[in-house]
């Protein structure tokens, strides 16, 4: 199959998908007019730090409830 990225075209779907994440757009499916990948949008910080403490605060009551 034939995969295009921004105008340039690739016979390689991991080739595509390294030069459309450099460049951040999508991958289309030159065939059907599909597309097939789509970068994924930043995190930001926020959310990394509210994702880690709800991580630690889980951990730490399957901790308290495993020494009952």
């Amino acid at each position: 199959m034939t995969y295009q990225a921004n105008d340039k075209q690739f016979d390689n779907f991991s080739e595509a998908i390294k030069y459309a994440n450099t460049i951040k757009c999508d991958i289309i499916e030159i065939a059907n007019g599909k597309t097939r990948w789509t970068p994924a949008p930043p995190v930001s910080a926020k959310r990394i730090r509210d994702y880690n403490n709800r991580k630690a605060a889980y951990e730490a009551q399957q901790r308290m409830l495993a020494s009952r």
